[in-house]
């Protein structure tokens, strides 16, 4: 375990924004580290731990490495560190980012977005000045939040939504871009955030790498931010609904085929509150994994890992111990998500035995 003097603190440095203390510094190999304390008396620290060892056991490539650590604050505090994934000349914008710089060029794509948050910007709450800007009974975020919530619906929780608006984004700004690659790496989050219960993947949790070299290129940025996993930040599990969206991350409410094969008006599939946050994910991921053997491979570990080995290694490895109660938690999860998994596809699979539709329209 890594023991930080808060005195390292590169005071020049901004702190990532969350609701986690942090703060970047420079180790003596003239790296930046990020140190990130736990959330309260939640064990977030061990999320980002295990999901990267958890990772490097899948053979995922893309992925933030995090350690245990303790930064000598007034006390020690407990936390992780992990290395920036940028290098010399690179920068990093979110997806979020992405979003807004968009918006405010009228660029946003997917149901008539712009016409949508141009309804949003000239009502009561969000007043816009002469020059466009707004005024101070709201801001940006605000409208930007307030019309993905809205309007971006089905689409907004989709990868073909981040491709869309990335590849504009990367148009506009005169980047190359391998969308192919960064639609391929998306969908490999998505079935990792879903195995993992992963309930932190928000918009300002995808982030993309700008090389600002002879590349000139924006690609998909290192999984990060996983401390929010295998319900290791559900302070009352007793009373926890594993269908609520802290159970499914970047797909929380719906899936990309969502919007084209149900359509936004069926409220009587929508209010199915498990198929809302389940059925359709499962059925992507499913449809993904016909495309991808790799992805398929991948599908294949995760619906069939032996935590009980993966806690012994990683205790070993880590000088850690994993208490029962949390292992029985992380179990519980992930036992969750395989249950949704066989529960749905014995259910598609009896529909198409009988040749029934799948889902039902009206």
């Amino acid at each position: 375990m890594y023991l930080i003097d808060e005195k390292q603190k590169n005071t020049s440095t901004a702190v990532s924004s969350g609701c986690c203390d942090k703060f970047w510094f420079t180790e003596n190999d003239g790296n930046q580290y990020l140190f990130k304390q736990r959330y309260k008396n939640l064990k977030t620290d061990l999320g980002e731990v295990f999901s990267s060892f958890l990772f490097k056991k899948l053979g995922i490539e893309n992925y933030v490495d995090y350690s245990f650590a303790k930064c000598t604050k007034q006390d020690e505090t407990q936390g992780t560190i992990c290395k920036s994934f940028l290098k010399a000349n690179n920068t990093n914008i979110a997806f979020y980012e992405i979003l807004v710089e968009l918006a405010e060029k009228n660029l946003l794509q997917g149901f008539d977005a712009n016409e949508n948050f141009k309804e949003i910007m000239d009502s009561d709450v969000y007043e816009l000045t002469e020059n466009g800007d707004l005024t101070e009974n709201g801001d940006l975020t605000d409208a930007i939040t307030n019309f993905l919530s809205n309007y971006g619906g089905v689409y907004q929780n989709s990868v073909d939504y981040v491709c869309e608006n990335v590849k504009i984004y990367a148009e506009l700004n005169n980047l190359n871009i391998d969308i192919d690659k960064i639609r391929k790496n998306l969908i490999e989050m998505v079935t990792l955030d879903f195995f993992m219960s992963q309930s932190d993947r928000h918009m300002s949790n995808i982030d993309f790498i700008l090389s600002n070299d002879k590349d000139n290129s924006i690609s998909l940025a290192p999984l990060y931010d996983n401390g929010y996993c295998f319900y290791l930040n559900v302070i009352d599990l007793i009373s926890f609904d594993s269908n609520d969206d802290v159970a499914h991350g970047f797909f929380s409410i719906r899936s990309r085929l969502g919007i084209s094969e149900i359509g936004r008006t069926n409220e009587d599939f929508w209010n199915n509150k498990w198929f809302k946050n389940s059925g359709l994910i499962i059925s992507d991921i499913q449809d993904e994994i016909k495309k991808d053997e790799n992805l398929k491979n991948l599908y294949d570990k995760l619906t069939h890992l032996n935590l009980n080995e993966l806690f012994n290694e990683f205790e070993v490895t880590y000088n850690y111990k994993i208490d029962k109660e949390t292992r029985n938690i992380i179990t519980f999860a992930y036992n969750t998500q395989i249950k949704k998994v066989n529960e749905f596809t014995k259910m598609k699979n009896t529909k198409l035995n009988k040749n029934e539709p799948l889902l039902t329209m009206n």
